[in-house]
């Protein structure tokens, strides 16, 4: 019988000065369970396990002989972005046409995955998933897209292992980190290194990292959820394909209201 606590489990999470945001982490996690049990949780296309190591699960979603498609999402979101429902799943539409498609599901990757660095996640991890998909698929070159901070990871093993690819799909990825290059630019410059923010925060937090973004560009990170958000209000499927994109307080309330609770 499993004797941790939530408490216990809590704390291992927590670490010095990264409390505040792991705190706010460990909220949303909550409110996304809120939202699964309201029904508000992603109807997601259904897949094998394929692999599962630190900071990762890999998914499988066909055994056809089309081409392959391994999906890297931004560690920041959770991978259902790419299987949100039905009508809004690029998985689906990828099956429709055809390809074999894989996704990387990033998972919190706990007290011994919080050395993880470049080389692992953009490297390592990805070069493991593909000799999965290798093995059961005999496809040793395969399409390789990615969204977000996930595409920089994409775009940085496709410049180390061209030999793996048929092509590369960026989707709202930062590639270009000069000072002048977009609004990541003075950020990157200014930042610390690595290290510096791990020993601060340990893990760094989702919460964190979001925070960054909106200061680093609020239109993007902030004005233009509100603006779907507006956008969206009046049309029933849109609002909910908005609640299980962004599963947050203010949706939660919205959900609530409508079912009159």
């Amino acid at each position: 019988m499993c004797t941790t606590t939530v408490k216990d489990q809590l704390l291992s999470d927590y670490h010095g000065g990264g409390i505040p945001f792991q705190l706010i982490d460990q909220f949303r996690r909550w409110q996304g369970r809120a939202f699964d049990l309201l029904g508000a949780a992603p109807i997601v296309t259904p897949g094998r396990i394929l692999l599962r190591k630190t900071g990762i699960t890999l998914k499988g979603y066909t055994s056809n002989n089309g081409p392959v498609l391994l999906l890297v999402p931004a560690p920041v979101k959770r991978s259902y972005i790419w299987n949100l429902a039905p009508r809004n799943s690029v998985v689906r539409r990828c099956l429709s046409y055809g390809l074999q498609v894989y996704l990387i599901q990033w998972e919190h990757p706990g007290k011994d995955g919080c050395e993880l660095g470049l080389v692992e996640y953009a490297h390592q991890i990805i070069l493991d998933c593909l000799n999965v998909v290798a093995t059961e698929t005999g496809q040793s070159r395969v399409f390789l897209a990615g969204h977000s901070l996930g595409g920089t990871f994409a775009a940085i093993f496709a410049a180390l292992h061209p030999e793996c690819l048929q092509g590369l799909i960026l989707l709202g990825a930062p590639i270009n980190f000069e000072t002048d290059s977009s609004a990541f630019g003075p950020l990157v410059a200014n930042a610390p290194e690595a290290r510096v923010l791990t020993a601060i925060l340990g893990c760094v937090p989702g919460s964190f990292l979001n925070l960054i973004c909106a200061l680093a560009s609020p239109t993007t990170f902030a004005a233009a959820c509100w603006l779907d958000w507006l956008n969206s209000i009046n049309n029933v499927e849109s609002m909910q394909t908005h609640i299980r994109a962004r599963p947050n307080a203010a949706n939660l309330s919205m959900l609530l209201k409508s079912m009159s609770i």
